[in-house]
């Protein structure tokens, strides 16, 4: 199987967003993570368009089978959402990230205000580390692939908060509040085998709306776009290697 991670965002302002995507590959090359390898992840801090749009492009002429997208930075809402990806002011659609790969992620940490300006948001998650090597690592990702392959075709897509909603920013030390209540919920959540995208978000959706209610007096409410498919067929974010190595 062919997977590919590309992780971007605008640090322009925002010190946490270095943080957040630094975060986010080191959890893809967890064990828990799926073992990416470090030339199957690509990461881009402030991109510009044209290098954003040609790294899209390859990735479809490559025929990846799966893509994990992740943007954090700064965002607002005109009919769709609308990414401002570096400090020059370039925008995309969201619409652009769509459809890279037959099965896909795409997580948008990024306020969605219907306002004219685009509202920032700085993220930080907590660092997580791992020593599986050889021959434990390639059975990790032999399982990876597989289960993610099992799936349905589907484009999951989660966004950090609602249209017309804006997203909390707690800070350099908490970072965004929906990228961290992510990373609570996959720690937090026990399974047999695989953890499914759809339930991780559904836990850090509730972790979300009450933090941002009771801490913040604030409405923020986590959304997503996904397929009506059984759990079995779902796209996962994470695995347990004690069990797949029984």
């Amino acid at each position: 199987m062919k997977r590919k991670a590309i992780l971007f965002g605008n640090t322009n302002g925002l010190q946490g967003v270095s943080v957040d995507l630094l975060n986010y590959e080191k959890f893809l090359q967890l064990s828990e993570g799926g073992a990416w390898d470090d030339n199957e992840i690509i990461t881009l801090p402030n991109p510009s368009k044209w290098q954003l749009k040609a790294l899209i492009a390859s990735a479809k002429l490559d025929a990846t089978d799966f893509v994990f997208v992740v943007y954090s930075g700064h965002g607002g809402y005109n009919r769709s959402t609308i990414l401002e990806i570096n400090g020059e002011g370039e925008t995309i659609d969201e619409k652009d990230l769509w459809n890279i790969a037959p099965r896909q992620i795409t997580i948008l940490d990024c306020c969605r205000g219907t306002e004219s300006e685009l509202t920032p948001i700085e993220k930080s998650v907590k660092s997580l580390n791992d020593s599986i090597v050889g021959s434990t690592r390639s059975l990790i990702r032999t399982a990876y692939n597989k289960r993610i392959m099992s799936a349905s075709i589907q484009q999951v897509k989660l966004y950090s908060c609602s249209i017309g909603e804006t997203s909390i920013d707690t800070g350099r030390n908490g970072g965004g509040l929906y990228t961290k209540n992510l990373f609570q919920a996959i720690n937090d959540s026990v399974y047999a085998d695989y953890l499914t995208i759809n339930d991780a978000h559904a836990k850090a959706c509730i972790y979300t709306s009450q933090e941002a209610k009771e801490k913040h007096n604030h409405e923020q409410n986590p959304d997503s776009s996904v397929i009506r498919c059984s759990h079995s067929q779902q796209l996962i974010v994470g695995i347990n290697p004690s069990v797949i190595l029984l």
